[in-house]
């Protein structure tokens, strides 16, 4: 695929271009309708942050702000608005890759541009998506356990519930990341993508698996509520790890909890590069076709520089 690479130094290196479909050209005010997916989700409201703090550089634009909730008929409800409202753009951080392609295909029918953000969508016309490589941060996540447990244990996964491209992509990164070792993926439950759920489900299965060496969370909550009952239930010595760095999985690693290290992005530069390619595609202008925010790694050695490059 054509992408635009971005690095940490928000430096760019254009490798590809999309056209945007159509834009009214020129003018002094634009209207960008956004929703995003949860906004209680650490990662979800840095991204939230980093697109808006990018709009007030913009004084022409009018930024509606809305969120999903984890639901896929508000997104739908959402988008419809910003149709009636006939914004000049909408980005989107799609909820699910599947079921967010009526919302993608509303948009397209009203001659509305769409620029996705975080998750892709499998069907419809986006004139561009701000993202990262979800199978690199898998891998990563993987490797993390196997460093932590040498090679050789039992773990459990906290899983997300909706269909998404990234979260499969990560999946078979850590998957990959544990072929030939003698670790063994023994169970595996949805969080329901929120942390309190994911703590019981952890509970349930550290308590079905005695001998239980680590947890792998799919992202941030799912990862916070394998700590949480990591914590509760004084099972000190299984590892947790996860995806996406938000300000209690950074003070988690900090502390030297259970959770030892995460593979993520920077968000803030999903939701400013994402803002940036919706005005170009509003005005009519060329817009790149994919563009990849660096992963990272963080282990406990890391969490300071990570934070001075987030907004909390």
């Amino acid at each position: 695929m054509k992408k635009w690479c971005v690095c940490a130094c928000m430096a760019i290196l254009v490798l590809g271009y999309a056209f945007g479909i159509g834009g009214p050209g020129q003018k002094d005010h634009y209207v960008i309708g956004v929703v995003l997916h949860d906004q209680q989700h650490g990662f979800q409201m840095q991204l939230g942050n980093g697109l808006k703090k990018q709009a007030k550089t913009h004084p022409e634009i009018e930024l509606l702000f809305n969120d999903s909730e984890l639901q896929v008929s508000r997104e739908l409800s959402i988008v419809e608005s910003y149709i009636d409202r006939k914004v000049d753009v909408i980005i989107m951080g799609a909820l699910d890759s599947e079921a967010s392609t009526a919302a993608l295909k509303a948009a397209n029918a009203a001659k509305i541009p769409v620029v996705c953000v975080d998750c892709p969508v499998n069907g419809g016309e986006a004139v561009s998506f701000v993202g990262y490589d979800s199978y690199k941060q898998g891998y990563i996540a993987g490797q993390l356990m196997k460093k932590y447990l040498n090679g050789r244990g039992k773990v459990a996964e906290v899983d997300f519930p909706f269909k998404s491209v990234v979260i499969d992509n990560r999946n078979r990164g850590f998957r990959d990341a544990i072929k030939g070792t003698a670790i063994e993926i023994v169970a595996v439950q949805s969080g329901d993508a929120k942390r309190e759920k994911s703590a019981t489900v952890s509970e349930y299965m550290i308590t079905a698996n005695p001998d239980l060496a680590g947890i792998f969370g799919v992202h941030g909550d799912a990862g916070l509520g394998a700590l949480a009952a990591v914590e509760s239930m004084k099972k000190d010595k299984i590892v947790v790890t996860t995806i996406d760095a938000d300000k209690d999985v950074l003070m988690a690693i900090k502390r030297g909890s259970a959770l030892r290290g995460i593979a993520s992005t920077i968000p803030e530069q999903i939701g400013s590069w994402g803002l940036e390619f919706a005005l170009m595609a509003a005005k009519g202008e060329i817009v790149p076709a994919y563009v990849e925010i660096p992963v990272v790694v963080v282990e406990k050695p890391d969490v300071d520089k990570f934070f001075s490059n987030s907004l909390f």
